[in-house]
């Protein structure tokens, strides 16, 4: 069975949801993501210039995600308390104790 292009949202690319017309398909953006989401990406103004997609990581200075630097911003934002309150299910998964290998 072939796997079409969005069938992973680890191959989505902005060229996926936003045709050669220079506009947002709305429908697919609304099918794909979540309502909070939905509203930030159809805010974002569409270029009038085309330009390829690449994946750039805004927190390196050579664009490239590492862990370490998802690492240093985690810890960064739980030390300036700029995160969300965590509770629910989430509070209990992070609050558990797990071996440290498995």
């Amino acid at each position: 069975m072939a796997s079409s292009p969005l069938s992973s949202m680890e191959s989505l690319r902005v060229r996926d949801i936003q045709p050669a017309d220079s506009a947002w398909d709305v429908p697919l953006v609304d099918g794909l993501m979540v309502p909070s989401n939905v509203s930030r990406i159809l805010g974002i103004p569409v270029s009038l210039f085309p330009t390829s997609d690449r994946l750039i990581w805004h927190d390196e200075k050579h664009g490239i995600f590492m862990v370490k630097y998802a690492y240093h911003l985690a810890f960064d934002t739980v030390e300036s308390g700029r995160y969300a309150a965590i509770d629910g299910p989430w509070l209990k998964l992070w609050n558990s104790t797990f071996p440290l290998k498995v």
